[in-house]
């Protein structure tokens, strides 16, 4: 399908603002933060894996001096994917950077684009775009947190409402796969996002249906369907993911309920809950950007007493109540409900929810201001200099908070840093939750006593030995342990375990041994692979299938021109 020219050059401009906003990684640097070293870590154990030609990799095989980590096993793979193709394709790690980062804030002015016309006219469904790429916690996750994934879940949750809106108005099968296809994304992006994500679009689901009611149950039933084909698309993920949670420490209490990760700590206004960390920490920094983004529901919130009834249409109620719903569930009053809800706690941030409010004002302050001047009859100062007042708060917040003072790291820099990553222990929240510290002071690639030994094979996931005979003792390998790894002894299976300190040990008989070490995934996992590339696949090409098949029947169905 041809876009209109108006369109056309929408989506141009929003590809060129895209690209404004990042000129300062392009040619400064990339932003500096903890958790650009720990993304590096996932996307070099993806470009590996894709060099050998396997497109799972099961382990970071080369993280900790090669004793491995686990969380690609649990951290979802769709930005670390995305690094991985464009390092491919550029070489360059500095380029792979600024490049993805473009692409996921292009991706997400498009859908809220795309979103807003469903529901305004063109020219304010550019203005929600714009909104959607200035609001400030949208931008501090790339310039000043580096949460690269949730960036990119940021860049699909606009979709996520787009399809699921169109299911909710046109009821078709089409849009019914593409909600399916853009949901699966977004766990594959950021699991705390996808929880977020289900909760605000099951709000804004039934807020929709409470205030037009019909077609209930084959809404409900899209949807349903749309929820199923998800789960199948992104299961080559989750089978893995689920089953395993017990084993990576990144589970554990210290990882969401104490210390540095205590989710108490973050709840808005922060400085009624951080108590002294408040500034060393600068959790001031979010108090200031959760009311920079609560700044933008003002014109909406006027809009509602003093507009046309309706103006204030179903789209934008339910989408005030989906902001509303998001605000609370950051801020201090939902506490009891982090309390009481461990799935809550595992989220470990409550300003992650600035993410669902952060689409919802970009959609909600255009609208507002649209609904303001509709019910005047010529803009005035009165209206206009409090609506450019609240713009411009946001932007000298972005700019003076969040762009500046991003700490650029420069190109040749970004080389050192992929160096250093892959020679320094990563995070251990990553390790399995018997692993220590301790294992790393015995980086030998084998230990036994008085015993030679030589690797005759070495794949990232299987190893072969031969071992020279000698007293019987036990075997220890530079691996931390996982239930996964098997091993063979001249040909006889043999029961691997932990040391002391969480390295793969057994024990060694005294004769030669041929050893086979091998890390063999689970029957579901291997099965879940083609589901989830089939699904991916056929969920929109049969969108787009259907909707060239019925373009083509009502062209068909018109009368010949005479």
């Amino acid at each position: 399908m041809q876009l209109r020219l108006s369109n056309r050059i929408a989506i141009i401009s929003l590809a060129g603002f895209s690209l404004a906003i990042f000129l300062p990684a392009i040619f400064v640097g990339i932003p500096e933060n903890y958790d650009l070293g720990q993304h590096l870590r996932f996307a070099i154990t993806f470009y590996d894996s894709f060099r050998n030609g396997n497109p799972f990799p099961p382990f970071g095989w080369n993280d900790n001096f090669g004793f491995g980590s686990v969380g690609v096993r649990f951290y979802p793979p769709l930005a670390h994917i995305a690094m991985g193709l464009v390092q491919l394709a550029t070489g360059s790690w500095y380029d792979t950077l600024w490049l993805t980062m473009l692409l996921w804030m292009f991706l997400g002015l498009l859908g809220s684009y795309l979103f807003a016309f469903e529901i305004m006219p063109r020219p304010w469904a550019l203005t929600t775009a714009i909104i959607y790429a200035i609001v400030p916690y949208h931008l501090l996750q790339v310039f000043q947190a580096f949460f690269l994934s949730e960036f990119a879940a940021a860049a699909i949750l606009p979709f996520c409402f787009l399809f699921l809106l169109r299911v909710l108005k046109h009821q078709s099968l089409p849009d019914t796969a593409m909600l399916g296809f853009f949901a699966a994304l977004l766990i594959l992006a950021h699991l705390p996002s996808a929880i977020m994500g289900a909760f605000a679009m099951g709000i804004f689901a039934a807020s929709y249906l409470l205030f037009t009611g019909g077609y209930l149950i084959r809404r409900f039933t899209l949807i349903t369907i749309s929820a199923i084909a998800s789960l199948a698309a992104s299961s080559f993920y989750w089978v893995r993911m689920l089953p395993e949670l017990k084993w990576v420490k990144h589970n554990t209490t210290e990882y969401y309920a104490a210390g540095y990760y205590n989710y108490a700590t973050y709840f808005f206004p922060m400085f009624l809950s951080a108590g002294e960390d408040y500034f060393p920490r600068f959790l001031w920094m979010m108090d200031l950007t959760t009311a920079s983004t609560v700044i933008l529901l003002l014109p909406i919130g006027a809009a509602f007493f003093i507009g046309r009834k309706e103006a204030f249409g179903t789209d934008y109620k339910a989408i005030l109540i989906v902001a509303i719903s998001a605000l609370f569930m950051a801020s201090l009053a939902s506490k009891p409900l982090w309390d009481s809800i461990p799935i809550l706690q595992k989220l470990q941030f409550p300003f992650r929810w600035l993410i669902i409010l952060s689409f919802a004002v970009s959609i909600l302050f255009p609208a507002g201001v649209k609904i303001i001047l509709t019910n005047q009859k010529q803009l005035t100062r009165k209206t206009a200099y409090p609506i450019a007042a609240i713009a411009l708060i946001v932007l000298i917040f972005d700019i003076t908070q969040i762009v500046v003072p991003s700490a650029p790291v420069p190109r040749d820099e970004i080389a050192r840093r992929v160096t250093e990553v892959q020679n320094t222990p990563g995070c251990e929240c990553w390790w399995p939750v018997w692993a220590k510290k301790e294992a790393l002071s015995n980086r030998n690639e084998v230990t036994v006593a008085d015993r030679n030994w030589v690797n005759t094979s070495k794949e990232a996931s299987r190893r072969e030995y031969v071992v020279a005979s000698g007293p019987s003792a036990k075997i220890r390998f530079n691996l931390f342990y996982y239930p996964h790894w098997h091993a063979s002894l001249n040909g006889s299976d043999v029961s691997v375990e932990p040391d002391e300190n969480g390295a793969v040990a057994f024990d060694l008989p005294e004769k030669a041994s041929d050893i086979i070490l091998e890390f063999r995934e689970p029957d579901m996992v291997i099965a879940a692979r083609p589901v989830s590339l089939l699904m991916l696949v056929f969920l929109p090409s049969f969108a787009i299938f259907w909707r060239r098949s019925s373009a083509n029947d009502e062209e068909d169905q018109k009368p010949n021109a005479k």
